[in-house]
């Protein structure tokens, strides 16, 4: 019984923090991309707004995407692979 890591995150997988229309929306309506980096400034990208539009720091936003556009397996499978811990 079990699973094996390997084949969790194995070659080919895809975070969804790195797809571009994945968001997790928190209680105070801030936007993040990563459940695992949830409460880091890096973490919070933007906020939905009063009257339902998006506030996206675009910055930040393409940071947690770049894997799409660079083809990094390793970043889009983990897109904090190789960042120190915050």
């Amino acid at each position: 019984m079990g699973f094996r890591v390997e084949k969790a995150y194995g070659r080919g997988s895809v975070c969804y923090a790195s797809n571009p229309r994945s968001f997790v929306v928190k209680p105070d309506g801030s936007l993040a991309k990563c459940t695992v980096d949830l409460y880091s400034d890096r973490g919070i990208i933007g906020k939905i707004r009063r009257d339902g539009t998006l506030e996206i720091n675009e910055e930040k936003y393409k940071w947690w995407i770049r894997g799409i556009y660079n083809g990094d397996p390793n970043i889009l499978s983990y897109p904090l692979y190789g960042e120190r811990r915050r």
